[in-house]
């Protein structure tokens, strides 16, 4: 009988053998959406333990909460770049942006969890949560939904990486930081739930992106334009009606009032352009006849080699005004190739960052050196490499540890 034929029987128990591969490689791949609905917790724990093992190549499995345009077009996009990071699962409170972020970012790859209607097919928050591979969280949702987020993926022993601020404001900021903490201690005392989950927990502040090390990695950006010619900045803060009224021509001229105005952006200017060697205001003509300045000018003179050594000397127009009821902070830089743009966007998570080299860039479609920063930090931590990392108790001395979250520059944040 020739070796490539096959008997009636043979055939036959090849088939079944087939079927049960089959069936075998369904239960290692998760069941269904209905099957799912239909498991207990330990089994859904023992298919998704099956599914890590057989899908173990060392990297650190991480879901993302929340599916919107920063999700899909900055935070997602981060995640899939980092060497130790495997995107597993995405939730939202929609199925069909959950979906359409899968279907468009990753190719169909992740399981789906949402809000409505989910628990018929198995696919809520806290099926994804109890999914032991998943070691951490990224939060990509609005800080008015932080608290109940925070808490959940605590108590499931989850990382937690998330974007300042961390409320609507600084109360609202200052109540789920507090709350975090004494979860956090009641859950260290409560032996029963340190048996089921990792204690301490940790939670990441991703920084905005006017961090040190945001302009640090901008400096090979700026390089494109090739060498810097003059700049012009626009700023604007608001300023109550009685600290206008103190604004004095001495103030202005001094170049004090400026220094006061642009006073946190002075460590991203320092980075990117050099140390400001000096400062100039002046009111602008069309106000000084007006009472109470609301719009000055002013010069800044920056040496790009800084201080100590003599360098080129780069020239940047101010113009800030006290009128605007929002911060505003746009800073255009002109070089030989082309401009840098850097302005405050108007969330207020940071900078966004324009090439102009003749062709247009959209900010959101380019994510930043910053966040990739961020991602690095919180991979390494859930990796053990020791990192600098701030705790806002010990570093943080006249502020709040809400303040701190809200305001911290430079080194990421990390709660534990």
């Amino acid at each position: 009988m020739p070796s490539g034929s096959k008997t009636k029987k043979d055939k036959e128990k090849g088939e079944k053998g087939s079927k049960g591969e089959k069936e075998k490689e369904k239960s290692c791949n998760g069941a269904s959406a209905e099957d799912q609905g239909a498991l207990s917790e330990s089994q859904f724990l023992t298919t998704a333990a099956q599914e890590a093992s057989r899908q173990n190549d060392g990297r650190i499995g991480v879901a993302i909460i929340g599916a919107g345009p920063r999700a899909r077009y900055v935070l997602v996009p981060e995640i899939l770049r980092n060497p130790y990071l495997k995107l597993l699962a995405v939730w939202s409170v929609s199925r069909q942006s959950a979906q359409a972020l899968n279907a468009e970012v990753c190719q169909g790859a992740l399981d789906v969890y949402w809000l409505q209607g989910a628990e018929k097919e198995g696919a809520t928050l806290d099926r994804l949560l109890l999914r032991q591979e998943i070691k951490g969280v990224v939060l990509a949702v609005p800080p008015a939904a932080y608290p109940s987020l925070v808490t959940k993926c605590c108590k499931a022993g989850k990382d937690i990486l998330s974007e300042a601020p961390v409320g609507v404001n600084l109360k609202g900021a200052g109540d789920v930081v507090n709350s975090y903490f004494a979860l956090v201690q009641k859950m260290k005392k409560d032996k029963e739930a340190s048996k089921h989950s990792k204690t301490p927990f940790s939670w990441h502040i991703l920084q905005p992106l006017a961090s040190e090390s945001f302009v640090t990695k901008l400096l090979t950006v700026e390089k494109d334009i090739g060498d810097l010619r003059h700049g012009e900045l626009m700023v604007s803060i608001p300023l109550q009606a009685q600290t206008r009224g103190n604004v004095n021509e001495r103030m202005i001229s001094s170049g004090n009032l400026l220094m006061y105005v642009i006073a946190s952006h002075v460590g991203m200017i320092r980075k990117l352009l050099g140390e400001v060697s000096r400062v100039v205001g002046r009111v602008a003509q069309l106000t000084r006849h007006v009472a109470g300045p609301d719009t000055l000018a002013g010069m800044l003179f920056v040496n790009q080699k800084g201080d100590q050594q003599p360098g080129q000397m780069v020239q940047v127009s101010v113009s800030f005004t006290f009128a605007s009821q929002t911060e505003v902070f746009r800073l255009h830089l002109q070089g030989e190739r082309g401009a840098l743009i850097v302005s405050l966007d108007d969330l207020k998570r940071g900078y966004i960052v324009k090439r102009d080299l003749g062709t247009y860039e959209h900010p959101m479609l380019n994510p930043t050196t910053g966040v990739q920063f961020n991602f690095e930090n919180w991979a390494d931590y859930m990796r053990g490499v020791p990192r600098n990392l701030i705790d806002p108790h010990s570093h943080v001395v006249d502020l709040t540890v809400a303040e701190a979250l809200l305001t911290s520059q430079g080194v990421p944040v990390a709660i534990r």
